[in-house]
């Protein structure tokens, strides 16, 4: 019997105890809705206030209107019924919609530049053809160093230069069209690289350094950089490849007028447009020096 009284009054403290609780909960709850209608009201009775005071006051210059405190209030008691019902998801998945149609419409933007560009240069490539037809013609190249069977010129687009056999930068020129003969690639526009010119053997003479075993003619290599235009003192012209001749190690980029040393991380995957003798010569060209 006396087990069974203090089991109840155990049931009756808990009862209890769980009761002035809930109680508590729900005077809390109260005062803040009782506050916030106070603020509320405060907030009406300053707008008349201002309203009528406005009526009274002479006219003054107009300014940027500022929402009263009831409007204020009711912003935020807005945005937390918002938070409660989960709009705000909803809000952030709607601007990831818009996000994603945005990159969407950018990667169609760009699929058709690429299109385009593709286009211009399957033109160019056509126009090219049609020139070199009267001289025996002329194929593209398939993405390698090697050029088909019977069309062993290497042409460069870009470059509109021509690279023959034997040529020192013959071998590491990627074609992106192959002419049967140089008068193919003449009539197509192309002109021939001409890197072989300074290339001897035999005895040094002025103006020549030894390169790697090869003799350089260093005046027939500026005379040829003045010629092309636009190509500063101590440098030439890249012949479209990764490669720069012996002599001229540096890669220079004319778009971002940067100039990349043999090992940095940048080098063996930089196509240059020009090549300069030394780190000197690129300085002061106006070039600098790649960020690694």
């Amino acid at each position: 019997m006396r087990e069974l009284l203090v089991v109840l009054v155990v049931i009756a403290v808990i009862a209890i105890i769980w009761y002035l609780r809930k109680e508590s909960e729900k005077s809390a709850e109260q005062r803040k809705v009782d506050e916030f209608r106070r603020l509320q009201a405060a907030a009406n009775e300053a707008d008349r206030a201002s309203l009528t005071a406005a009526a009274t006051a002479p006219a003054a210059p107009p300014r940027a209107s500022r929402p009263g405190l009831a409007e204020r209030g009711a912003g935020l008691f807005q945005e937390a019924a918002d938070s409660a019902a989960g709009r705000q998801y909803e809000k952030a998945a709607d601007q990831m919609e818009e996000m994603t149609a945005d990159l969407a419409a950018a990667r169609r933007d760009a699929e058709r530049a690429a299109e385009q560009l593709a286009s211009r240069a399957a033109e160019a490539l056509a126009s090219i053809q049609a020139a070199a037809a009267s001289h025996g013609g002329a194929v593209p190249g398939d993405g390698t160093r090697d050029c088909p069977s019977g069309y062993p010129i290497k042409g460069n687009m870009a470059s509109m230069r021509y690279h023959t056999p034997g040529q020192p930068s013959y071998n590491r020129t990627i074609p992106e069209v192959c002419f049967q003969n140089g008068e193919a690639a003449e009539a197509a526009g192309f002109t021939e690289s001409g890197d072989e010119a300074g290339m001897r053997s035999g005895a040094v003479v002025v103006g020549e350094v030894v390169v790697d075993g090869e003799r350089v003619d260093v005046v027939a290599e500026a005379i040829a950089a003045a010629d092309a235009g636009g190509v500063p003192p101590g440098a030439i012209r890249g012949d479209g490849s990764r490669d720069c001749p012996p002599g001229y190690p540096i890669k220079g980029n004319q778009s971002t007028m940067i100039y990349h040393e043999p090992g940095t991380p940048t080098y063996l995957s930089t196509l240059p447009e020009l090549c300069f003798s030394n780190a000197d010569v690129a300085r002061t060209a106006g070039y600098s020096p790649t960020r690694h």
